[in-house]
């Protein structure tokens, strides 16, 4: 990570569990991946290869649409994942659609059980879940009003983002343990192995769910598809929110810039390179630049009817950033600017 990534503090385990059915045998993978572009999942490709059952992160999956019916019917090789995607609601226009195909892809006909620890969406943690991305929504939709509002704003939205993010993530290390028992019970071959292999992808915001179930169970690891895994500044703000820490105004005008040029910058740079990781980095560094000053100036500007993007991209020119027209000048860029 970044330097100015929050480091973990001590965390607090999950609740305890009866430990009677213990299951040493079973050995569960952690992969942190980001899940942005189709590049992503080369790390995840090669953990997959070697697990037994894959638990995905799904954030409001259906029970209802059944979800998860339809990803082991995948697996099974019954469905396409052309066929799963529009099932699920994702095409072209999506950002991750790249992502998603791709992982559907390696799913497919791999013969390995699929099952859920993140939410259902008719929880009362999915709700807040879409309370949060609602209230981001809002403040890229009000770019144009007055800046202390958008910081407000933004603040609000840390707030319940983080809110959201230790309840979701405390449902998923309780999940766990239940649901590998579950699928241990459906797939009676899996149950007579002598090692079963959990593979459990997350993004990398969720780190927490590890150290607590290193704390339930006895043979727990993790893995990164990047060597130097980065994180924007909405995850840096959210992830010192849940683990206590202060969020300076400062960080908070950079979520807000973040934010509301994000998806200037990714289709900008989307011709350039399909490494999400190159992108978050080029995001951050150029966001670095901009003090608290020079951001609320942004925005009293686009208050008075000058479109956002073009104030950013001109402010860019004065500090002699250029956007990378290849990806040799992107990584050219990011030689130059470590931080």
């Amino acid at each position: 990570m970044e330097a100015n990534t929050p480091e973990i503090p001590s965390l607090p385990s999950v609740a305890p569990k009866e430990r009677e059915k213990k299951m040493p045998n079973v050995s569960l993978r952690v992969h942190f991946t980001a899940h942005a572009t189709e590049e992503d999942i080369k790390g995840l490709e090669q953990e997959f290869a070697d697990c037994d059952v894959f638990v995905p992160e799904w954030g409001g999956w259906s029970r209802s649409r059944g979800d998860r019916e339809l990803l082991n019917d995948l697996t099974k090789g019954y469905l396409t994942p052309a066929y799963a995607l529009r099932k699920i609601g994702i095409d072209s226009s999506s950002q991750m659609y790249g992502f998603w195909l791709r992982e559907l892809e390696m799913m497919h006909d791999s013969q390995k059980p699929v099952t859920f620890v993140d939410i259902e969406e008719t929880t009362s943690i999915a709700q807040e879940q879409r309370k949060s991305t609602r209230l981001r929504g809002n403040i890229k939709q009000q770019v144009g009003k007055n800046s202390s509002h958008l910081l407000s704003l933004t603040e609000e939205y840390e707030d319940a983002k983080t809110n959201e993010l230790v309840k979701r993530e405390e449902n998923m290390a309780r999940e766990v343990e239940p649901e590998i028992e579950k699928i241990l019970e459906e797939y009676p071959h899996l149950k007579n192995k002598k090692d079963v292999k959990v593979l459990l992808m997350l993004g990398g915001m969720h780190t927490w769910v590890h150290h607590a179930l290193d704390k339930e169970f006895q043979n727990v690891s993790r893995s990164f598809n990047a060597i130097s895994f980065v994180m924007d500044y909405e995850a840096e703000a959210i992830r010192r929110r849940r683990f206590g820490k202060e969020v300076a105004q400062d960080l908070t005008a950079k979520v807000l810039l973040q934010l509301c040029t994000e998806n200037f910058l990714f289709f900008s740079l989307n011709p350039v390179t399909r490494n999400s990781q190159k992108i978050m980095q080029y995001q951050r560094r150029i966001l670095s630049k901009f003090s608290f000053d020079e951001t609320k100036l942004l925005f009293e500007k686009a208050q008075g009817g000058e479109k956002l993007e073009a104030l950013f991209v001109e402010r860019l020119r004065e500090k002699d950033i250029l956007l990378p027209q290849s990806e040799a000048e992107l990584d050219a860029f990011l030689a130059r600017n470590k931080k």
